[in-house]
């Protein structure tokens, strides 16, 4: 198991490993922490594209978790289009380092109000 973070969600990921290391046995709770966990950087390019980096040895034959939460560029803003933009650009590059599973944890999901047809010719955007 490798559980990954994205910048905004260090501290909240950091919580679950601390709570899952405390309820094993304690010959195994330094090893969990120094070699399951990960990060996810972020370059952003002169013309505003992003580009992901995932920094950990290795994910291949394991069980992948993500904590990703929706922000901006800088991390400290919300902007649901920017951080799903990111969430396609870290599943695109974690299928390419062909884990066994990915599990995205999430604490909001942005456009989940709009899951029905509100009015005449309007998108249902959640879909």
């Amino acid at each position: 198991m490798i559980i990954l973070h994205t910048t905004e969600m260090e501290e909240f990921s950091k919580g679950v490993m601390n709570h899952l290391a405390n309820r094993m046995e304690e010959g195994y709770r330094d090893e969990f922490r120094e070699n399951n966990a990960g990060k996810i950087v972020f370059y952003i390019h002169g013309n505003s594209e992003i580009e992901p980096e995932v920094v950990v040895p290795t994910i291949r034959k394991r069980s992948v978790y993500v904590f990703h939460g929706f922000h901006g560029y800088d991390g400290s803003s919300y902007d649901p289009n920017i951080g799903f933009m990111k969430l396609y650009a870290i599943d695109d590059t974690l299928r390419r380092m062909e884990p066994d599973e990915i599990t995205y944890i999430m604490p909001h999901i942005p456009y989940q109000r709009q899951d029905y047809l509100q009015k005449p010719h309007v998108p249902i955007t959640a879909k």
